[in-house]
């Protein structure tokens, strides 16, 4: 069964199209006021970029500071993130002994229960023989 509610009414469509473009043209103007905003923001950033340059000697020596300051940052970031990597290597491995250990204890008991039954299919076979010579005679 087909359920009509779903279909939607074409007449809601052009009500939302015309309405759609009823909105686009103040959002068009909303946009060159950004637009106008941002073209004086980089222009005012080329100003003191400008006066900035002009300081050459200053300006390699800050550029110098920064870019020591900036490998020193990258270096302390490499360490610790080498010593998050050492430490949750050295959580697997204490893992992984625990698990070893549980294994090996496990791998004893298997081997006394194998040792067990194999020394009471032993005696079981002992008796069965004696018993089948026992009736035979």
């Amino acid at each position: 069964m087909i359920r009509k509610d779903i279909f939607i009414n074409p007449s809601i469509i052009q009500i939302d199209s015309k309405s759609f473009h009823c909105i686009k043209p103040n959002r068009c103007e909303d946009l060159r006021k950004q637009n106008d905003i941002l073209h004086s923001q980089l222009e005012h950033i080329n100003q003191q970029l400008t006066k900035i340059t002009q300081y050459s000697g200053d300006l390699t020596e800050v550029t110098g500071n920064a870019e020591i300051s900036k490998s020193e940052q990258e270096l302390r970031d490499l360490i610790r993130h080498l010593r998050h990597d050492k430490d949750i290597l050295l959580a697997e491995r204490n893992s992984s002994l625990q698990d070893m250990a549980q294994l090996k204890t496990e791998i004893q008991y298997l081997k006394s229960s194998l040792d067990e039954s194999r020394r009471l299919l032993d005696e079981v076979r002992i008796i069965l023989e004696i018993l089948y010579l026992y009736f035979m005679k």
